[in-house]
C-alpha cells in the first residue's frame, strides 16, 4: 500500500510538471506566431488560443506542499534505513565467512599438532626375552598378561626416519597454516573494524528537506501562483481576401488564394506499379472536391468516391499519386 501511494505521488507529481511545461512552450509559440502575423500584416487568422486564468489559493498550495515534502522526506529517511540495513546485512555475511575460514584453520592446525606429537613418539617395540631360570619363581606370583596395561606401559618406542620426515612434514605445514591463520585473524580485526553503525551516518534531515525544495522549485509552479488553462479555437473569422494588406506578403497570400480556388486536382491509384484502370480500359480517376466552407484559403480537398479492390495474390502494394489538371508550360 506504501508503494502504491507513493507510485501515485510521483505520476501526479510528474503530470503537473508536464502540464506546465506544455502550457509555457504553448504561450512561447504563440506569442512567436502572432509576432510573425503581425510583422506580415495579417489582422487575423481563423484559430485563436487564449488562456484562462483559474486563481489558487495560497493556503491551501503550500499545506499541499508541506504535505508533499514530508511524505519525500519520509521516504528518503525509509531510503536511508534500508541502506543502512543492507550494509549491515552484507558486513555479517563477510563477517561470518571470515569467522568461519578462523575456526577452520584453528581444527586443521589442532589436528596437525596431534599427528607431529605421534609421529615424535615413534613406533612400539617389545623387550627382549630374557631366560632368567632365576627369576621364574619370583615372576610366578607376580605374572601378567601380554595384553595388560602394565605389560604395554613397559613397552619401548622408537623413532624411525620415515616418523622423523613426517614430523618435519607436519611441521612445516603447521606453521603454514599458523601464519594463515594470522593473517585471516588481522583480516577480521580489520573487517570488525568497518561494522556499519547509525552514528557513523546519521540521517542528515536538513540537507533532504534542502534537496526536496530545490528540487519543487524546478518542477512546480510556486505556492498561490495561477493556473492557466489554454482554450483553443479555429472558429474565428479570417482576414477576407479584399482587406489583405498591400504589401508583398499581402500580394503573395492573394495570388496564394487565388490559385487554390482555380485548382482542379485529381487522384491516381497504382497497384503493384500497374495504375488502376476503368472498365474502358483507360486510367482511373478521382477528383478532388474542396472541403465545404473552407474558402479560398484553405488547402483542404476530400475524395468522394468508392474504390473497391480485389487483390489476387498477397498483400498489393498500393500507391497514390496526387496530379493537377491544367495546362503544361
Amino acid at each position: 500500500m506504501e508503494e502504491e501511494v507513493r507510485q501515485a505521488r510521483l505520476q501526479r507529481a510528474q503530470e503537473e510538471y508536464e502540464d506546465l511545461a506544455l502550457v509555457s512552450r504553448m504561450i512561447t509559440v504563440w506569442e512567436k506566431l502572432k509576432k510573425v502575423r503581425a510583422d506580415q500584416g495579417f489582422t487575423s487568422t481563423r484559430v485563436d488560443l487564449k488562456f484562462k486564468k483559474k486563481n489558487m489559493s495560497l493556503q491551501k498550495d503550500e499545506e499541499q506542499r508541506q504535505h508533499e515534502l514530508d511524505a519525500e522526506l519520509g521516504e528518503k529517511r525509509r531510503k536511508h534505513e534500508q541502506d543502512l540495513r543492507a550494509k549491515e546485512t552484507s558486513w555479517e555475511v563477510e563477517q561470518k565467512k571470515i569467522q568461519d575460514q578462523v575456526d577452520k584453520l584453528n581444527s586443521k592446525i589442532a589436528a596437525l599438532q596431534e599427528q607431529e606429537a605421534q609421529a615424535n613418539m615413534g613406533v612400539p617395540v617389545d623387550d627382549d626375552e630374557e631366560d632368567d631360570e632365576d627369576n621364574d619363581d619370583d615372576l610366578d606370583d607376580e605374572a601378567v598378561s601380554p595384553g595388560s596395561p602394565d605389560k604395554a606401559a613397559k613397552k619401548k618406542r622408537t623413532v624411525t626416519p620415515a616418523d622423523q620426515r613426517l614430523a618435519t612434514k607436519l611441521l612445516d605445514e603447521r606453521m603454514a597454516e599458523e601464519e594463515m591463520l594470522e593473517k585471516t585473524k588481522e583480516l577480521l580485526e580489520r573487517h570488525n573494524a568497518k561494522q556499519p553503525k547509525a552514528s557513523d551516518d546519521p540521517f542528515d534531515e536538513s540537507a533532504a528537506i534542502e534537496e526536496i525544495k530545490e528540487k519543487h522549485k524546478r518542477t512546480k509552479r510556486n505556492p498561490g501562483s495561477p493556473i492557466y488553462i489554454p482554450m483553443f479555437n479555429d472558429q474565428r473569422s479570417r482576414t477576407e481576401t479584399g482587406s489583405l494588406p498591400a504589401t508583398p506578403e499581402g500580394e503573395k497570400e492573394k495570388k496564394r488564394r487565388g490559385k487554390i480556388k482555380s485548382m482542379q486536382l485529381f487522384l491516381r491509384i497504382l497497384v503493384n506499379g500497374r495504375p488502376l484502370t476503368n472498365p474502358n480500359g483507360r486510367d482511373f480517376e478521382a477528383d478532388l472536391v474542396p472541403v465545404s466552407g473552407a474558402g479560398d484559403s484553405s488547402f483542404s480537398f476530400v475524395v468522394k468516391q468508392v474504390v473497391q479492390l480485389a487483390p489476387t495474390s498477397g498483400m498489393p502494394q498500393i500507391v497514390l499519386q496526387l496530379h493537377e489538371r491544367g495546362w503544361v508550360y
